[in-house]
């Protein structure tokens, strides 16, 4: 369980200088292309400089992205697991209370059980005893 929050804690992390590193993407590709757009004394098109700002920035931002999700899927694994353990503690407690509800019970049908038994080995003896006794 600790090491499911050091793992979440460290793609937030990783996930926050990813999107850091995209901001600084952004801003020198701005700087870039208008500096080369300067240097040759030209207007700086709307979708040229939309491509590169894109072009430039997809992947640390896609990668961002990316860490947010494993990170929220590893917290979303880590409350299910918890909810899962709860119940199992809470059903195992169950079956211990039941358990010592019914152990007197198997105690005392055991009793029964073994008084029955005596009284038919008791029976079983004296059907024998009548049965050597007629025969003789």
């Amino acid at each position: 369980m600790k090491n499911n929050k050091v793992i979440k804690i460290t793609l937030y992390v990783c996930s926050l200088l990813a999107l850091v590193y995209t901001g600084f993407t952004l801003f020198s590709t701005y700087e870039s292309v208008t500096a080369y757009y300067e240097a040759y004394n030209a207007e700086i098109g709307a979708m040229d400089m939309i491509t590169s700002l894109i072009s430039n920035a997809f992947v640390p931002l896609m990668f961002a992205v990316v860490l947010y999700t494993l990170a929220y899927i590893v917290e979303g694994v880590q409350s299910i697991y918890s909810e899962f353990e709860v119940v199992s503690t809470e059903e195992s407690s169950n079956r211990e209370a039941e358990n010592a509800q019914t152990e007197p019970k198997e105690e005392e049908q055991k009793a029964e059980n073994q008084e029955s038994a005596s009284e038919e080995e008791k029976a079983r003896e004296d059907k024998e005893k009548n049965l050597e006794e007629s025969s003789e």
